[in-house]
């Protein structure tokens, strides 16, 4: 659905965009969204909140002074942890449906909701690179993992093809860290003047070869934004060479007080979710005190204390993968969401990764293809040019193996179809003679291209252009492995 549609459908049910242009909601409703917001985080964060509301709803709201009715936000809050599959609310969130018998708080806050929803499709589309061999990498790689992983982790991954990191290592260490991050040990980037020039030429040469996209990146990976202490000055330079502010998430909020704040207008009128890892219940009140309800409507407040509400599970992966905490996810997922470039500018360093669910191949939950240093801006473009040119291929070459990846499976229903079989997706295909000798071959994993042309076309006449096609096909859904 474009954005016009979809803001006329909503409109005509009375609801007004918070996060996307134009932000033209009147006050009282913004605010009435952000205090059914705020109720959530109580409930999700703290068990102390939970026991409350099971007692007397209304008190509980009144003591974290929160001017709602319980009747208002009572259908949002479930006894017991309710998967999001069968949670009626969630539900037509997810199918795009009002909900006419719900309170208007409810109706509200669902809205929001749903323009989120949208608005991640969106930014997701946005994230296609301009270069065509890097958008049929990217396009690649999104449908790979769209087989690997069941739908509802894999379309949250929104596929961001560059981020930064502006540190080595986290001051953090949280204990849950898929990303496995390192100790910091001040190895932080600074913004002298040499430093600046080098990161807005980065930000130049990336704006011109993947295009808008790079606006969608963000400064930080397995590190902690405010670790850096001029973090906000190369948000600044981020906005004037590209024109947005990049989305935060941290997990220090009420460190410095001011400094989140200042954050927070930074942001404001960019359209951009920030997000505050919340580890305790401690900080949890600490945020709360400090800042309204208002003020966080577009921060994402993410439960990750010990005694979250049970329905937010942790990724398996990282510092955890091994573990057997009933608060892990038990399903194939990741945190990661890049598929492009990690460039560390304290190490000089520049990855090249994509997303895949964690594994002892891949405890981080994403792959790094391969690596490149630079020293200088002119270090910088020659080594995205190479990572590109070498990796990021239109068609697999004639004269290289195709293999299947390894978590995909042929089958053959009869003598002229194919099915290839993945986790959460399957391919047909039909109108292939032979069906079993194109599987053989597809499976060996030691044949060309050129190979099962030749080898189709004198055991079953099929001229080699078509093979080659089809072989391009089954490249461009993901289904084979890539040279690494």
């Amino acid at each position: 659905m474009t954005l016009d549609a979809f803001w006329e459908r909503e409109r005509a049910w009375g609801f007004y965009p918070l996060l996307e242009a134009p932000r033209d909601a009147p006050e009282d409703y913004a605010l009435e969204v952000a205090l059914v917001k705020r109720v959530l985080e109580c409930w999700n964060i703290d068990p102390a909140f939970r026991d409350a509301w099971a007692r007397n709803p209304q008190r509980a709201l009144e003591d974290r002074q929160i001017a709602l009715q319980a009747a208002d936000v009572a259908p949002l809050l479930a006894s017991e942890p309710v998967p999001e599959a069968t949670d009626p609310i969630l539900k037509a969130v997810y199918q795009g449906r009002d909900l006419p018998d719900q309170p208007q708080a409810v109706r509200r806050y669902c809205a929001h909701l749903r323009e989120k929803l949208h608005w991640r499709q969106a930014h997701r589309r946005a994230n296609q690179p301009t270069d065509p061999r890097m958008a049929a990498w990217w396009e690649r790689q999104v449908a790979r993992l769209s087989g690997q992983m069941h739908a509802d982790k894999a379309d949250a991954i929104v596929h961001t093809p560059v981020s930064f990191e502006l540190s080595e290592g986290c001051s953090v260490g949280c204990w849950f860290c898929a990303l496995a991050s390192e100790p910091l040990q001040d190895r932080i980037w600074r913004a002298t003047p040499e430093h600046r020039v080098l990161w807005r030429s980065v930000l130049q040469q990336l704006k011109e070869r993947i295009g808008p996209a790079v606006g969608n990146a963000f400064c930080y990976w397995a590190t902690e934004p405010f670790d850096n202490p001029d973090y906000e000055v190369f948000l600044q330079d981020f906005q004037q060479v590209l024109g947005r502010v990049p989305q935060s998430t941290t997990a220090r909020p009420t460190a410095t007080i001011e400094r989140t704040r200042a954050l927070l207008r930074l942001s404001e009128g960019h359209g951009v979710l920030n997000r505050f890892s919340i580890l305790s219940r401690d900080i949890a009140q600490q945020v709360h005190a400090a800042f309204s309800a208002r003020e966080l409507l577009l921060t994402e407040l993410l439960p990750q204390n010990r005694d979250a509400n049970p329905k937010f599970r942790k990724a398996r992966a990282g510092r955890i993968l091994e573990s057997a905490n009933p608060a892990l996810t038990q399903t194939p997922t990741t945190i990661a969401c890049v598929s492009g470039f990690l460039i560390n500018l304290w190490a000089q360093r520049i990855q090249l990764i994509t997303p895949c669910p964690a594994s002892a191949v891949y405890p981080k939950g994403y792959q790094v293809l391969d690596e490149a240093l630079f020293t200088t801006a002119e270090d910088f473009g020659l080594m995205i040019e190479c990572l590109i040119s070498k990796h990021m291929l239109r068609f697999p070459p004639l004269d290289a193996p195709v293999r299947l990846r390894p978590d995909v499976r042929i089958e053959c229903p009869d003598a002229s179809h194919l099915l290839f079989r993945a986790l959460a997706k399957r391919v047909t295909l039909a109108n292939q003679p032979h069906s079993h000798q194109l599987a053989e071959l597809l499976e060996a994993g030691a044949n060309t291209p050129a190979a099962i042309a030749e080898a189709r076309e004198q055991a079953v006449g099929i001229d080699c252009q078509d093979s080659l096609f089809l072989i391009n096909h089954l490249f461009d859904l993901g289904l084979f492995e890539e040279t690494h």
